[in-house]
This record gives C-alpha cells, sequence and structure tokens, in this order.
C-alpha cells in the first residue's frame, strides 16, 4: 500500500530478476479496481479453461468410439495447450505446485514445448500433410525437431537459448502451418478449410500476444484476453473440423460400398 497524500510525491525502486521471459505491466489502482481487474481476468481464464475441458471430454469420448489417431493427437493438444496458458497466467504455481517454486522454471517452456510438438503432429495429420505437400511436411518436421531441441535447452538449465527457441519456432510454425493448409485448400481438401479458419483465429491471438510482450500495443485486459479467445475459437472449430472430417469419410465409404 503507498501512503502519498495530494500534491505529495514520492520515488519507489522495484527491481526484478527472472530467467524467464517477463510481463511486468505497472499500474496504481485503489483496492476496488484492482479486485475488479483481478475478477476479470480470472473470469476469462474460467471461461476458457471450462471450454478446453468441455471440448477434451466431448473429443475424447469421440476418440474410444471412433478410434481414430486424429481425435487421439488432437486431446493430447489440448491438454498441453490449456496448461501452457494457465501455466502462463500463473494458476499452475498457484494450485498446482505452491510450494515447489523450482518447477516452475521447467514447467512454461515444458507445457510450450509438447503443447507446439502435439499441435504440429495434429495439423499433420489431419491435414495429411505427407500426402498433400511432402516438401511441406518435411519442413514440419524440422520445426517438430526445434520444438524438442528446446525441451533439451531447458532440461540442462540453458533457459535463454530454450526460450529463444520457442519464440522463433512458434511463429516459424503458425507461418508454415498457415500455408500448408492453404496449399492443401486449393488442391481440394475440403477439411483444410476449417483447418484455415481455426488457425488463423489463433495466428492473430498470438500476433496481439508478441506486439503486446515486446511493447508496441497496451497491456490491458482486452489484449491479455484475445489470446484465450483465439485458442478458444481454434478449440470449438477444430473439434467442428474434425467431426466434418468423419462424416466425409462415413460418405466415402457408403459410396465405395455402393459401388
Amino acid at each position: 500500500p503507498f501512503s502519498i497524500h495530494l500534491a505529495e510525491k514520492q520515488t519507489y525502486y522495484i527491481r526484478v530478476s527472472s530467467v524467464h521471459p517477463i510481463e511486468l505491466p505497472i499500474s496504481i489502482a485503489n483496492a476496488k479496481e484492482e479486485n475488479s481487474n483481478y475478477f476479470q481476468q480470472h473470469f476469462i481464464i474460467g471461461i476458457y479453461l471450462g471450454i478446453i475441458i468441455s471440448f477434451f471430454l466431448y473429443n475424447a469420448f469421440l476418440f474410444f468410439s471412433t478410434k481414430d489417431k486424429n481425435y487421439l493427437f488432437y486431446i493430447i493438444y489440448l491438454v498441453f495447450l490449456g496448461f501452457a496458458q494457465i501455466t502462463y497466467a500463473g494458476w499452475s504455481f498457484k494450485y498446482f505446485w505452491p510450494s515447489q517454486p523450482s518447477l516452475n522454471f521447467y514447467a512454461l517452456a515444458f507445457t510450450s514445448d509438447i503443447a507446439g510438438i502435439t499441435g504440429v503432429a495434429f495439423g499433420k495429420l489431419f491435414l495429411n500433410a505427407a500426402q498433400f505437400t511432402p516438401k511441406l511436411n518435411k519442413v514440419l518436421n524440422v520445426l517438430i525437431g526445434i520444438y524438442i531441441l528446446s525441451l533439451i535447452f531447458i532440461c540442462i538449465n540453458q533457459s535463454f537459448l530454450s526460450y529463444t527457441l520457442l519464440n522463433a519456432n512458434s511463429v516459424l510454425v503458425g507461418i508454415f502451418l498457415l500455408i500448408t493448409s492453404i496449399v492443401i485448400l486449393r488442391k481440394g481438401y475440403r477439411p483444410a478449410n476449417f483447418y484455415l479458419v481455426a488457425w488463423s483465429f489463433f495466428l492473430l491471438g498470438l500476433i496481439v500476444f508478441a506486439l503486446r510482450n515486446i511493447g508496441i500495443i497496451a497491456t490491458n485486459n482486452f489484449t491479455r484476453s484475445l489470446l484465450y479467445l483465439g485458442s478458444a475459437v481454434e478449440a470449438i472449430l477444430l473439434s467442428i473440423a474434425l467431426a466434418d472430417r468423419i462424416n466425409i469419410l462415413k460418405k466415402e465409404t457408403i459410396v465405395l460400398q455402393a459401388t
């Protein structure tokens, strides 16, 4: 709490050190405003988690019903995507390992790298990248390898190298998955349409996230929530895309059986 009288000036120094990329917006607010902001942030994250958990359960049920590998990769991706988001928000430390702060050294990079690996693996499988675009499929394999390298660096306490690779690779993954979905869509593969729209929403959130972190746009509740919004919309649209893909396969099977 600050004890400052009207027209009085005081100087405060804050020293911050972190091995992780750090977001430190500074503001002064009264208790009512601070509690309102705190509630808004938790409300947004709570809705986001509700969406992720709901679609995890929905797609897990479909996986056990259909045994389709796409659903398996997708639900693994959802788990680590959700975990990465709540770890970044500080919830993992607050609720899962409050007495183990050393875990945070590994947690954010680990969950983000695994989310990246499973996300690219799901995209490759869903889009049939090996069949439609063998060259781009090889590029995506290299990007998975970079995520693995980032994991190795965080495990040997090289956090700067790990986060540098993670951040740069995430940008490349966003670009190349977008290009891959466009190329495959132009070849007439209908499921790529849903994937392109879903990934575009998530990529928009990532762009705002990056611009906010380097100070080009302001840090506020709106810019904080855009990544959650893009991620949630992506989860919903990809679930629709998976259902549509299954329907297409069923129709093709019926046509083949009829002939």
